[in-house]
Parts: structure tokens; C-alpha cells; sequence
């Protein structure tokens, strides 16, 4: 019984620590991430971005609409970006890709393992 007592806090405690770490990223953090994101867009300046909770570590996932060659929005297309962080943990630098259609259900599965929604 303590074993499965003991397993069962352990588990418990590896699940709310996870939580506890997920926070709103800062409006600097997300200007460094939008940075990187617009460079790869056809109208940087029409781009919608929709933000999750950062979950810590190196990869971090949004989406962002905007508006392609023809005018027209595109549809959310995944950001998947690898950030750098400051000893107080906050984002200072990152490098991303956005994937649409195809490439996004592909990829989906690396922010699913970082604990993002793909």
C-alpha cells in the first residue's frame, strides 16, 4: 500500500510541478517571437498571432493568421520556435519556422511533446 501510496504522490507531483511551470508570456518575449515569425511572412504587418501559456524549456509553439499573396487570410499556421532564455528564464532570443497545411500536422507532434496544443 505505501508503495502505491508513494507512486501516486510522485506522479502528482510531476504533474503540478509541470503545470506550476506554464506561465503568459511577457509583451518583450512575444515581440522577439513575432520578430521571427513576421520575417517569413508575405504581410508581416497583417499578422494575427495566437498565443499559449510557455511551458519552459527550448521549443515554443503559437499560431499566427495572416494575410497571403493574394490578399486573402491564410488560416492559423503553426510557429514552432526554439528559444533562448536569460538566467531569470525569460526569452530573449529565438529561431522559428511556421508550417501550414500538411507541414503543420506533421510537425503538430513536436509541441504536443513539449506540452503545447498542436
Amino acid at each position: 500500500m505505501n508503495k502505491i501510496t508513494g507512486v501516486l504522490f510522485v506522479a502528482v507531483l510531476a504533474i503540478t510541478s509541470h503545470m506550476a511551470v506554464a506561465r503568459e508570456l511577457s509583451p518583450n518575449e512575444k515581440i522577439v517571437i513575432e520578430d521571427v515569425a513576421k520575417q517569413q511572412l508575405k504581410d508581416p504587418d497583417s499578422a494575427k498571432f495566437f498565443w499559449q501559456d510557455y511551458k519552459g524549456g527550448e521549443t515554443y509553439c503559437a499560431y499566427v493568421n495572416a494575410k497571403n499573396a493574394y490578399g486573402g487570410f491564410a488560416g492559423k499556421a503553426l510557429l514552432i520556435a526554439s528559444v533562448k532564455k536569460d538566467s531569470a528564464g525569460k526569452i530573449v532570443s529565438a529561431e522559428g519556422i511556421i508550417h501550414s497545411d500538411d507541414m503543420r500536422k506533421l510537425m503538430g507532434s513536436v509541441c504536443t511533446d513539449a506540452g503545447y496544443q498542436p
